[in-house]
């Protein structure tokens, strides 16, 4: 039996967007056999909602209400998910091409882990996001959590994973979900598996590009709170040795300017 994925889209006021990200998945090879598509609208204003009641039909689950923010709506998505895996894909993205989800099904009915992660690209740098772990590196290295994490685009989560870690801590603005693949590979070493194609192209103008500081402070809150002992070691050993860095560069600069003035007094 084929496996099923669930992919949900959360929108708010996206009247300029959200077409694009329907069509993208109704249009699907596989639409209407192994998909589940689910629209969680957070009681936009706009017209994002009389343009998604145009594609209803075409829709397993739909609703809008107010919510408390992106992970609210993606939790929300979870819980009327009946998919074997859920993807996200909100307002803006689109799956790269109509044969994607085909293209990634034979992985999922094979290899049955409980994440399969590959690549978007960001619709403004053409390039990949993130970039994907080695091929000759089959091991999630914790280290690749400091500064990134999975594009959520791009990640097929298996639905009862979220029972096991948990449902987005809505306590993160901006990074639940990095919170949330953490968690998952390296306190409860969920299985994974990195498939080198293209599922989404991604719109980086996410709240999550223009509220730097916030993101700034939910990472240090997530190595101070989540982070393992080795990597909280790792940090203190980079900040450290920063600090040293500084210290003589600043030391350098200084016998530099003192042997111009000696020099200068010859």
């Amino acid at each position: 039996m084929d496996k099923m994925v669930s992919i949900v889209t959360i929108s708010y006021n996206e009247q300029e967007r959200i077409r694009k990200t329907i069509d993208s998945v109704i249009n699907q090879s596989i639409f209407g056999r192994s998909i589940e598509y689910i629209i969680i609208d957070g009681g936009s204003t706009d017209l994002t909602v009389p343009i998604i009641r145009e594609y209803i039909n075409k829709i397993d689950y739909f609703i809008s209400e107010p919510d408390l923010g992106i992970y609210h709506a993606m939790n929300k998505g979870i819980q009327k998910a009946h998919g074997d895996y859920v993807l996200f894909l909100n307002s803006g993205d689109i799956l790269y091409n109509n044969k994607v989800i085909e293209k990634i099904l034979p992985y999922l009915e094979t290899l049955d882990v409980d994440i399969l992660f590959a690549n978007g690209i960001n619709n403004v740098y053409n390039t990949l996001h993130p970039l994907p772990f080695s091929k000759k590196n089959r091991i999630a290295p914790e280290m690749f959590f400091l500064n990134t994490s999975i594009c959520h685009q791009a990640e097929f989560i298996r639905l009862t994973l979220f029972k096991t870690v948990g449902l987005y801590d809505l306590s993160y603005k901006i990074i639940a979900d990095h919170v949330f693949n953490y968690i998952a590979f390296f306190k409860y070493h969920c299985s994974w598996y990195f498939v080198d194609e293209i599922v989404a192209l991604v719109d980086i103008y996410g709240i999550s590009s223009k509220d730097t500081e916030c993101l700034r402070k939910e990472r240090k809150r997530m190595y101070r709170e989540v982070a393992s002992p080795k990597v909280k070691l790792v940090i203190s050993i980079m900040r450290t040795a920063y600090r040293v860095r500084e210290i003589f560069n600043d030391l350098y600069c200084k016998i530099r300017r003192v042997k111009r003035v000696l020099l200068r007094g010859r």
